[in-house]
């Protein structure tokens, strides 16, 4: 098979790239640094004997269809899409800068629907699957993170849309709201609830492959979190500090 992975340098992405190298996929690794994927690629290029290629983009950046013909050179065929690129500061609050908010909307979300409308295409005339990463930020809503939480809902609601907007039943869309996790943007943080690793996020991700899968909660617990942050009344919802 073959697979996009956007963000691919960090984390949960490169994570995933080890994995799907590992079950013989050829990759295109998307990051806005080449030289940040370049060491990971020649590493699974060996271990596993898997074509793997480079690709820059710089998420602000509305460029995307130069990906689509990049990889059907590279690839001929694209079977998966895995937008799992993100970003978040520690700036992000009601307030904040301009600059703030447009570079949170346009990594988290913008060129998120960018990508998707330019892939769409193909993955309607040849099926495959489309995953996207949302968070359990955006549950509802609070004072922290709170563009990047406006954020990762919205995407969550465009993708919605796709799997609404989808004629081929070949064509499989994912959605994953994450809990805590172990990587780069949660390091340092307090967490309340346990996290998971990188490795089980990318595995359950695997798994999710060639099913229809709306708003999935990893881990499967915060389904039950969010159902109580859901309901809690106000009185009490607002006297929380997270």
């Amino acid at each position: 098979m073959n697979s996009i992975i956007v963000g691919a340098s960090a984390g949960i992405g490169r994570s995933l790239a080890e994995q799907l190298a590992s079950l013989g996929h050829n990759l295109i690794l998307v990051s806005s640094d080449q030289r940040d994927i370049d060491c990971l690629a020649k590493d699974l290029s060996i271990r596993f004997n898997s074509k793997v290629e480079l690709f820059s983009l710089d998420l602000n950046n509305k460029n995307t269809e130069d990906l689509v013909t990049y990889g059907l050179s590279v690839l001929n065929k694209i079977d998966n899409l895995f937008l799992i690129a993100g970003w978040i500061s520690n700036e992000d609050y009601i307030g904040t800068s301009k600059e703030i908010i447009n570079y949170t909307l346009d990594v988290n979300l913008r060129s998120m629907i960018f990508l998707i409308n330019s892939f769409y295409p193909h993955f309607e005339k040849t099926g495959g699957n489309i995953v996207g990463i949302g968070s359990v930020a955006s549950i509802r809503g609070r004072k922290n993170n709170c563009i990047y939480s406006t954020a990762k809902r919205a995407l969550e609601f465009y993708f919605e849309c796709l799997r609404h907007s989808k004629t081929n039943s070949h064509f499989f869309v994912q959605f994953y709201r994450l809990g805590y996790v172990q990587t780069q943007m949660s390091f340092g943080s307090k967490m309340l609830i346990p996290t998971v690793t990188t490795n089980y996020i990318s595995n359950k991700i695997i798994a999710g492959l060639e099913k229809d899968l709306s708003c999935h909660y990893l881990p499967f617990w915060w389904r039950f979190v969010g159902t109580v942050l859901r309901k809690l009344p106000w009185f009490f919802y607002s006297k929380l500090n997270f």
